[in-house]
């Protein structure tokens, strides 16, 4: 009796059909960039309780996480929270500086002499 196949060469298996139920292959689905969450994160606490050095984080980290998703989107995910935690950074950092310019010019005008 002869056998099914040669002994010099492999039986080709086929890849299992899938059956109803079955788990299908596997696909990992993208996850939030870290920095994108920290960006956002930062930009709500400069709001709340780190004027300052909050919104530069907030800004540094932005730009950071928009470059991770840009590089591979199919890994991370979460423009839209880097956009929000950018926007909140800029926005304080716009306000202390039209503060800080509203301070400095009331000053010299309160210190001329007439």
């Amino acid at each position: 009796m002869q056998p099914p196949y040669s002994p010099i060469q492999p039986p080709v298996l086929a890849p299992p059909r899938l059956q109803p139920g079955m788990p299908g292959p596997l696909y990992l689905e993208p996850v939030n960039s870290v920095w994108a969450v920290a960006s956002l994160i930062l930009g709500i606490g400069a709001w709340l309780t780190l004027p300052g050095i909050g919104a530069i984080l907030a800004v540094v980290f932005g730009h950071i996480g928009r470059r991770e998703i840009r590089r591979d989107p199919a890994k991370y995910k979460g423009m839209g929270l880097t956009v929000a935690g950018l926007a909140l950074g800029y926005a304080q950092i716009a306000l202390i500086a039209a503060l800080a310019t509203l301070v400095i010019v009331s000053l010299a005008v309160s210190q001329r002499v007439p």
